[in-house]
């Protein structure tokens, strides 16, 4: 759809392509996925505009819509900044939950000489360890049993916020 030329900045060319897709994502859900992953990073045109198209495509057709993502860093400008800031409540009014992770929070967790090539590896990894965090409660005994319909039950409806343990 984008020819590999990306959205240029704009929002409702993600969403477009989020539109080409939902059928695709709803056909999965609807032969058995109960649960619908997103991962995100908010800001960028592609991933703000096509991130609530396809959670409420998803949610639509029955599925438990997760949301992980992540918001720019304060040095990436104040126009991504508020883009991000107005996807994030975009994607909580459609998704059962929402986790996401301020990038600036990272800062606190390097040293200031960690370039900003390994800043943002950094911050890749503090998702993927977010989302395996969260799978390994689902899926694996420990003292206190998490089945999915607890977390069904904990996230749907909430359209809430939550925060990465960043300190």
């Amino acid at each position: 759809m984008l020819r590999g030329l990306g959205t240029g900045g704009d929002p409702e060319r993600g969403r477009a392509m989020g539109r080409g897709t939902i059928c695709h994502a709803q056909d999965r859900v609807r032969r058995g996925g109960c649960r619908f992953l997103l991962i995100a990073g908010l800001g960028a045109a592609r991933a703000s505009g096509i991130s609530p198209v396809l959670a409420r495509a998803a949610r639509e057709a029955g599925a438990l819509v997760l949301a992980f993502v992540t918001l720019p860093f304060t040095c990436e400008g104040n126009r991504r900044q508020q883009q991000a800031e107005q996807d994030s409540n975009q994607l909580k009014s459609v998704a059962d939950g929402v986790i996401c992770l301020r990038a600036r929070k990272t800062f606190k967790l390097i040293d200031e000489n960690t370039s900003v090539l390994d800043t943002f590896r950094i911050t890749d990894e503090l998702l993927v360890e977010s989302v395996r965090g969260v799978w390994r409660l689902l899926t694996r005994k420990g003292l206190i049993q998490i089945h999915f319909d607890d977390l069904c039950a904990l996230l749907r409806d909430r359209h809430s916020e939550s925060v990465f343990a960043c300190v």
